[in-house]
């Protein structure tokens, strides 16, 4: 089948490489020329995921008019840039494409989440579905043994997107909850970060593991806010992708956490390397979804004032503590 990926970060190019050795043909959508040029020319992602060889099957391309031919879409645009890349696809979507995200996070001032964000510029009626769990771009490319939870509300795409990404490789869990997924998804980075943190202001492991236990009781709280299903908590977009990412030293997020809690500038977080962790935007919006909501994520907030008022740690501490 032919299928589109829109998106030259390291996730974008893994699963392109991973419908590729599914026999697809894939249009990899490039935001950066540097990058198609190094894929079409070298047959690699040397910005984002250097040492990883691609099949020829991927077509790296820079047109969204072209990404757009085909019926199935990948999204794995970082979700601070999804509204302008989809605002740009618009003219040309088309009733009957299926759009997959790939993304984590929440969308800063609407408080979206990726497939909200997906049926927002393209139409209330965009036939979605989404992916997440714990899944290194670097272990999908090389081919790692991973599962991730696929969710969709119609139970025929949910088996259509399985059946492309599905192999001996990665394997899929069938879900329709596609809130509970996304919300698992964009909260886990919040964990890493905050658990990051500690460990960088010198805390241990046991405190680490406290603070991500007092996080699922948070994210329990949201997913029920709303309409997640609990079972969503255990699977592969919550409890496997919060173990990965809070766990790993292949973490922006946890990385990002470290150096915050080291002392270090956020701006100079911001600024470097890692500035792509998703969870420092994440969690100033999932602290004023939680006020939309009306309900209580003390220890949110308390990371938030941490991190952005400078409060003491102990306010960390006194949540664990209460």
């Amino acid at each position: 089948m032919n299928v589109t990926v829109l998106g030259d970060g390291a996730w974008g190019t893994a699963c392109a490489a991973l419908l590729a050795h599914n026999k697809h043909k894939v249009l990899l959508w490039c935001f950066n020329q540097d990058v198609e040029r190094s894929i079409t020319l070298d047959r690699e992602n040397a910005t984002f995921l250097p040492g990883v060889k691609l099949p020829m099957s991927i077509t790296a391309i820079t047109e969204v008019e072209e990404a757009l031919e085909n019926d199935v879409v990948f999204q794995a645009v970082p979700v601070s840039h999804v509204r302008s890349v989809l605002t740009s696809c618009k003219p040309f979507a088309r009733a009957d494409h299926i759009w997959v995200s790939l993304s984590k996070g929440i969308e800063s001032g609407s408080l979206f989440f990726p497939t909200d964000l997906i049926r927002d510029v393209l139409g209330s009626t965009t036939v979605c579905a989404a992916i997440s769990g714990p899944s290194f771009a670097l272990d999908v490319a090389q081919k790692q043994l991973t599962v991730v939870a696929l969710a969709a509300e119609d139970e025929a795409v949910g088996a259509l997107v399985q059946k492309l990404v599905e192999s001996k490789f990665l394997k899929c869990e069938l879900s329709d909850d596609l809130s509970g997924i996304q919300v698992a998804g964009a909260f886990k980075n919040i964990f890493a970060l905050g658990a990051g943190f500690l460990k960088g202001a010198g805390f241990g492991c046991n405190t680490q593991v406290f603070f991500v236990l007092k996080s699922l009781r948070e994210l329990e709280v949201l997913l029920g806010a709303v309409a997640g299903h609990a079972q969503s908590l255990y699977g592969p977009a919550g409890l496997g992708d919060i173990m990965l990412t809070c766990f790993s030293e292949q973490s922006r997020n946890m990385q990002a956490g470290v150096q915050l809690g080291a002392g270090k500038e956020l701006k100079m977080v911001l600024a470097s390397g890692i500035s792509t962790a998703e969870g420092i935007n994440t969690l100033v919006s999932v602290c004023a979804l939680a006020q939309r909501l009306n309900i209580e994520l003390s220890l949110c907030f308390a990371l938030y004032n941490v991190i952005f008022k400078k409060a003491s740690v102990s306010q960390i501490l006194d949540v664990l503590r209460g």
